[in-house]
């Protein structure tokens, strides 16, 4: 997830005009990284699962939105999960923090 972040961070922050092709791949990776995300046990329990409901609700915002040029579309999207690592990032070190206490 830190490496994800980090790559997501370095391409919104990049003042250059990606390419459709780079945008689209990027978004394929996110997709791989879902589709591990939920299939990871220790991810699905019942403290971290309110974490996936925020995921929807960032992306349904971007998908509401209606965006007809696709690369404008991507770059949304990677902005709002890119919003969801956040989260997850926030969630998994309050995970870990209390499982160090026990």
């Amino acid at each position: 997830a830190n490496v994800l972040k980090q790559a997501l961070n370095t391409i919104l922050n990049s003042n250059k005009d990606l390419p459709l092709s780079f945008l689209q791949n990027v978004y394929t990776n996110i997709q791989n990284f879902n589709t591990s995300l939920d299939n990871d046990e220790y991810l699905n329990d019942e403290v971290l699962r309110g974490m996936f409901v925020n995921r929807g609700y960032l992306i349904s915002n971007i998908i509401k939105e209606l965006i007809q040029d696709e690369k404008m579309y991507l770059l949304k999207y990677i902005n709002a999960y890119n919003e969801f690592l956040d989260i997850l990032l926030e969630k998994l070190n309050e995970k870990l923090n209390c499982l160090n206490i026990i």
